[in-house]
């Protein structure tokens, strides 16, 4: 008998379901959510912050702080992702016990 077809006699919530299942696929997009969101808000953090806008004396709303305001909300929804995906495991793990 092969080593594939062992069963696991206690399944960890690592190995417990196939990636097929809707919440292992919930975990796995908010892991690349919270990947994409952070690495896009630190990115526009990082460009926006050394950012010198041609027009200093204009009182409307500068590029600038729109450019910080939106990396700043990704960052935030990034973590917000991982808060989600932190959740999501939880909940597939104690699914997986009972």
């Amino acid at each position: 008998m092969s080593p594939l077809c062992d069963a696991n006699p206690h399944p960890t919530p690592l190995n417990a379901a196939p990636l097929t299942s809707p919440l292992s696929q919930d975990i796995l997009m908010n892991l690349v959510g919270t990947f994409m969101f952070i690495a896009v808000g630190g990115t526009a953090l990082h460009y926006w912050s050394g950012y010198i806008n041609p027009h200093d004396f204009r009182t409307e709303a500068s590029e600038r702080v729109i450019g910080i305001a939106v990396g700043s909300l990704c960052v935030i929804e990034g973590a917000l992702y991982l808060l989600d995906t932190v959740l999501a495991f939880l909940h597939f793990a104690k699914e997986n016990e009972e």
